[in-house]
């Protein structure tokens, strides 16, 4: 099996995965620009359908990273999850 690992920056947020079957969860799940979503995942997770604790504070914010895309291409597996610095608005001389 190949990996693609990738670095990003995008949203952090709870979303449904595997709808309507046995294995149906809320899942945190990182949105990037180009509005590709992926699934999270700690490296070394021992429950794949546990959130992490530290992660699930952040639902909502940016977060940055580096990760393997897993999981027939869907899931993005990690162990540097950060939070994203704000953006800080340029001045503009009038």
């Amino acid at each position: 099996m190949t990996t693609k690992t990738i670095k990003f920056t995008g949203v952090l947020s709870l979303q449904t995965f595997a709808s309507n079957s046995k294995s149906e969860h809320e899942a945190l799940c990182v949105t990037l620009n180009n509005g590709k979503s992926y699934r999270v995942r700690r490296l070394g997770a021992a429950d794949p359908f546990e959130k992490d604790a530290v992660w699930s504070q952040w639902i909502g914010q940016t977060v940055k990273g580096s990760g393997e895309i897993a999981g027939g291409g869907n899931t993005m597996i990690t162990h540097a999850l950060v939070l994203a610095p704000p953006v800080q608005a340029k001045k503009i001389k009038v």
